[in-house]
C-alpha cells in the first residue's frame, strides 16, 4: 500500500477495493498489548466474544489523504482492475492477496458485523489507540 509516484511530489496508491472500502488500522506493536491487558484483567467478561482489535475503520480515500497530509506530499487512491494489480505480483500471491481485498470489501475484514464490531471495540482497549494519523506522524510515510 505504499504510495507510488506518479509526479513531481505526487503519489498514488493503489488496490483493487473500491474508494469507500473500509479496513481496520492497528498498530500492532504499541496497541495490541491495550487489547490484550484488558482480556487477561476481565477472562470472563470477553469469554466467547470478538474483540476486533483495531483502532478504526478507514476507508482506502481516508488513507491516502492522511498519508497526504502527514507527509506533505499530494497522495491520491485509485482503484485498479484486477487484472493490473495481479501483474504486480506472482501469480499465487496476487490471485490471493486480490482475494482477500475483494472479500473485505465485500463483507468486512470480521464478516457481515465488521461495523457492528468495530463501534465498540477502541473502548476495550487499555489506554489510548494510535490513530492512523498518529502513526505517520511517528513513522512517516513510506514513499517509493
Amino acid at each position: 500500500m505504499a504510495p507510488m509516484p506518479v509526479g513531481e511530489n505526487t503519489y498514488v496508491v493503489t488496490s483493487v477495493v473500491s474508494p469507500e472500502a473500509k479496513l481496520p488500522m492497528l498498530d500492532a506493536a504499541t496497541d495490541t498489548g491495550k487489547f490484550v491487558a484488558a482480556i487477561l484483567a476481565e477472562p470472563e467478561r470477553y469469554h466467547g466474544q470478538v474483540v476486533a482489535a483495531a483502532t478504526k475503520l478507514y476507508s482506502m480515500e481516508e488513507i491516502a489523504k492522511i498519508m497526504s497530509v502527514t507527509s506533505g506530499k499530494t497522495i491520491t487512491y485509485k482503484q485498479m482492475p484486477v487484472s493490473e494489480i495481479k501483474n504486480f505480483m506472482p501469480p499465487v500471491i496476487g490471485d490471493r492477496v486480490v482475494d482477500m481485498m475483494l472479500y473485505i470489501q465485500d463483507f468486512g475484514y470480521y464478516g457481515p458485523k465488521t461495523e457492528e464490531l468495530m463501534a465498540g471495540t477502541p473502548a476495550v482497549a487499555r489506554g489510548k489507540l494510535t490513530t492512523m494519523e498518529d502513526f505517520f506522524e511517528k513513522h512517516g510515510v513510506a514513499l517509493r
